[in-house]
């Protein structure tokens, strides 16, 4: 890489990393190419983007913004798992590292702050945003919904008192 090149791939990773809210560091080695192209798959499934990164430059694009052991973490050949989603990146991160030997999840580096491994993986356990938003939802039609059957409740009350009362008087003829 000449320096123009290097300049760009800092200035790509500093825009990555303002893009997304979180960045996943794992170490791989000993993966077949198929194997690196199916988690690149599982990956862009979930709208993130895994980038293989050289660890001096990666030191400096970080720079200033991790200070909590992440930039120490840059050891060994490393890549970056930038995604919109955190739960959904570290759970694709974590079930992959699970899957394959050779595959670890070191860190993360999520809204300024750094994620330890347990912490990636409690993260990775957690419900999608499609599932909380969908848990969400139900809530609140499930409260709607019972709040409508209370609404309605003293009118039905009443049609069946007004309906006992007819069916006694159809009972007097």
């Amino acid at each position: 890489m000449n320096r123009q090149e290097k300049a760009q791939f800092i200035s790509d990773l500093k825009g990555l990393s303002g893009k997304y809210p979180i960045a996943v560091l794992t170490r791989q080695s000993g993966l077949t190419v198929s194997s690196i192209s199916e988690f690149r798959r599982k990956v862009r499934g979930v709208g993130a983007q895994f980038i293989v990164v050289n660890n001096r430059l990666a030191k400096i694009s970080f720079d200033g913004m991790a200070s909590n052991g992440f930039i120490d973490e840059f050891r060994g050949p490393c890549a970056l798992l930038f995604g919109d989603d955190p739960v959904g990146s570290a759970k694709v991160a974590v079930d992959f590292a699970d899957e394959n030997d050779g595959f670890k999840v070191v860190c993360a580096y999520f809204d300024g702050d750094v994620l330890d491994v347990v912490a990636v993986k409690n993260l990775a356990s957690l419900p999608s945003l499609d599932v909380l938003r969908s848990q969400l939802l139900s809530l609140l039609l499930a409260s709607a919904t019972e709040f409508v059957s209370v609404l309605q409740a003293p009118s039905r009350k009443l049609v069946c008192v007004l309906d006992a009362y007819r069916k006694k008087l159809a009972k007097e003829n």
